[in-house]
């Protein structure tokens, strides 16, 4: 399912850049934009349905879900451009400068910024309260700003 195109992404203050330009030279570079996005599109899935307590029908959001919900996608997709290119924390945590695996709860700290998580959080989307209780996990980390 797309939710986001590189256009969308291109006009929006969270992208604000064209990615075919960025993405000139990459991999099948006449789809290189659209699967970048379809790629962080299916890690936020991904990491949405296995941090928070709600499953969602993806196919089914709200018109104000879906309008942050794109928000979020763009956010993480710069982020994960500008910042995650060598792909640390998205897949292996290896870290080739420095030579070895990164700390797994570095990792998830850094793996999904700030501002997706505020614009998720804004939407319902993710959501780490079930009963009245916030869920923690045994790292102490808590995923979330509420």
């Amino acid at each position: 399912m797309v939710f986001v195109t590189p256009d969308e992404f291109r006009n929006s203050p969270y992208g604000g850049f064209d990615l075919r330009d960025a993405l000139v030279g990459a991999d099948n570079e006449s789809r290189a934009a659209e699967n970048f996005i379809e790629l962080v599109t299916d890690h936020l899935i991904a990491w949405v349905d296995t941090k928070s307590f709600r499953n969602f029908r993806w196919d089914r959001l709200t018109d104000f879900q879906m309008t942050y919900w794109k928000k979020a996608i763009i956010a993480q997709a710069h982020y994960t451009y500008k910042e995650g290119m060598k792909a640390v924390g998205m897949f292996s945590g290896a870290d080739d400068e420095k030579g070895k695996v990164l700390d797994p709860n570095y990792l998830d700290q850094i793996e999904i910024c700030k501002a997706c998580i505020e614009l998720m959080t804004r939407a319902g989307i993710y959501n780490l309260n079930i009963k009245n209780r916030r869920r923690t996990w045994p790292s102490g980390s808590n995923y979330g700003y509420f």
